[in-house]
């Protein structure tokens, strides 16, 4: 009887152990699904994958340093939305607030710097979402730049894009062309791809 007994508290003593070390597998393999998959806990939602952000999002254009020319620009315009019928549904307000010429610009948590007789041309731009739903709007497809009085119109070579401005919201961005030193006659140009333009002179 006290054998029995014996044997009977060594095999639970050995189920304990192989149920304890199962455990830690248990346990070792979730923490390394979740490292591998990049979830997180929350109290309020089920867990869900964090959105993996390659660059800090730019809440508002940050200063260029010791920029060599400056100017107030305070031109805007509105770009109509359209339900899938065609119909207007509202409307998204494109300021574009200053210019600065400098020969670095800090993008998305980045500096980048011009090299040698080159310089950016930088356009602060503010966008006012109207509508009570995130939208996610390309700056860039708004603007084209002409210098030396050509008429060829230059692309953004530096932007925040897509840039997501969240309900009934303003959000800072900035755009930037890449530039030659000795380039003059610059002029901006206005309005969607496909719509009616507006021309700005800047200098």
């Amino acid at each position: 009887m006290l054998y029995f007994k014996k044997s009977y508290i060594v095999r639970l003593r050995l189920l304990v152990i192989v149920l304890f070390i199962l455990l830690l597998i248990a346990v070792g393999i979730i923490i390394l699904l979740i490292k591998q998959q990049n979830f997180y806990f929350s109290f309020e939602k089920a867990i869900s994958p964090t959105p993996t952000l390659t660059i800090a999002p730019t809440q508002t254009p940050t200063p260029s340093q010791n920029p060599t020319k400056k100017g107030e620009l305070n031109k805007n315009f509105s770009i109509p939305l359209t339900d899938s019928s065609g119909n207007l549904v509202s409307g998204i307000e494109y300021t574009l607030t200053e210019y600065e010429i400098t020969d670095e610009i800090r993008v998305k948590g980045q500096t980048a710097k011009a090299i040698s007789g080159r310089k950016f041309l930088v356009i602060n731009i503010k966008v006012d979402n109207q509508l009570d739903r995130v939208i996610e709007i390309n700056t860039k497809d708004y603007i084209r730049l002409s210098v030396n009085n050509s008429d060829n119109w230059l692309a953004p070579d530096i932007h925040n894009d897509p840039v997501e401005v969240q309900a009934l919201s303003t959000k800072f961005t900035r755009l930037g062309f890449a530039i030659n030193e000795k380039d003059m006659g610059f002029e901006l140009q206005l309005g969607k791809l496909n719509g009616q333009k507006e021309n700005l002179l800047l200098f």
